[in-house]
């Protein structure tokens, strides 16, 4: 091959090399440029704020602030003026910046069980303010009040002291609907979001709801019971209830139970006794009197008491048969891991008390608005092996 040929190759070559490379100068030059108006356009977009957008439709600050936060007080042409500026501008409030600078608080009143009457409370009563402590810094603040699950009156005499201008808002369980109802329809009528945990209160939609369904959970409950009982038996099922009031999600959770096994065993019987909220010195005898006379195959505590009944079974003696509950509690885990309790149904309270305040915080800080207004707790089974050692 001749020198002037292999010089004409080379140079070619390096011509191809010499393109590629002004090519990608001229591409990198152009994505540099790209970068640089789109962040100034980003800049441009995140110093439009209210001052500006109050300037551009010719209203008021306090007008564009009533607008942002669906306040009354704004005719419905000005609203919609500052509405399409606001789109236009892809204005989007700061809403950690705006709480953190405001001195104004959001107050909460969290109304419940008192948490000295039951471990399950206790559980929820922690949740609530540990998951309140997360928003401090915004200014959240959570006001707990008590009433007793043994005399529902003290829940009507807590709602006739609260003043619903003193609060933003209400967590509550909604135990005692009768007496009740009327305070939780104020919060509402005021614009006041109402968040029911542990219960279900279905006369609005405008309420939320935070619960495990009872009759579900019974269901479950019979599904577990139904291959370690015999038929033709008795299946005892051990109630909670006040001198006035049954609780409501025992009753459902029963229905659910009963309803559960009498459709796959029809010659099973079921027996029924109460246990009031603060215990029931004659429990004891009751018990010994029924495993003596009645042949139990199977006991179903639809509340957090089955701590309670193996307690006494084991000191009367009684004969060891399945036991199912509700709660995860530091007693009926004793029990479990004794293996006297079979399954146990966890409500979760630690997820309906941090939902709750979850809500609320969507809502009054975030002004994010929440459509499902129906949370469901899964309902989770725990067995003695599930439980962590130590």
């Amino acid at each position: 091959m001749s020198l002037i040929f292999r010089l004409s190759i080379c140079s070619n070559y390096f011509k191809l090399i010499l393109k590629y490379i002004l090519n990608r100068v001229r591409t990198r030059s152009y994505f540099f440029k790209l970068s640089i108006k789109t962040n100034l356009a980003k800049k441009a977009l995140k110093q439009v704020g209210i001052k500006q957008i109050a300037a551009e439709a010719n209203v008021s600050i306090g007008t564009v602030d009533r607008v942002i936060h669906k306040r009354p007080g704004v005719s419905e042409n000005t609203r919609q003026k500052v509405l399409s500026i606001i789109d236009k501008h892809g204005y989007q409030r700061n809403t950690i910046a705006s709480r953190l600078a405001s001195k104004k608080l959001i107050k909460i009143l969290a109304l419940i069980p008192d948490p000295k009457e039951t471990d399950y409370w206790k559980i929820q009563y922690n949740a609530l303010l540990q998951a309140a402590e997360e928003y401090a810094q915004l200014g959240f603040s959570l006001t707990c009040e008590f009433f007793s699950l043994q005399n529902p009156a003290s829940y009507s005499e807590q709602c006739t002291k609260i003043q619903t201008s003193d609060y933003d808002g209400m967590i509550t369980a909604g135990l005692f609907p009768q007496w009740g109802k009327d305070l939780w329809h104020e919060f509402q009528s005021l614009h006041k979001p109402v968040v029911f945990i542990d219960t279900r209160f279905t006369e609005s939609k405008d309420f939320y709801n935070i619960y495990q369904n009872g009759y579900q959970g019974g269901q479950v409950a019979g599904r577990l019971m139904l291959p370690l009982i015999e038929p033709e038996k008795t299946v005892l099922l051990i109630h909670l209830e006040s001198k006035h009031h049954r609780n409501i999600n025992d009753n459902e959770r029963s229905k659910g139970f009963i309803d559960f096994l009498s459709e796959r065993n029809a010659l099973l019987n079921f027996h029924h006794i109460t246990t009031s909220f603060s215990g029931d010195p004659k429990l004891a005898e009751t018990l010994h009197t029924i495993f003596n006379q009645m042949d139990i195959t199977g006991v179903f505590v639809p509340n957090s008491r089955s701590h309670e009944i193996c307690s006494l079974k084991n000191k009367l003696g009684i004969k060891s048969v399945p036991i199912i509950g509700f709660d995860v509690n530091p007693r009926n885990m004793h029990f479990m891991q004794l293996e006297d309790i079979d399954f146990l149904i966890h409500q979760k309270p630690e997820e309906q008390a941090t939902r709750a305040v979850q809500v609320m915080a969507n809502l009054l800080i975030h002004h994010r608005p929440i459509h499902d207004r129906e949370h469901h707790v899964p309902i989770e089974i725990v067995v003695k092996e599930s439980i962590p050692s130590g």
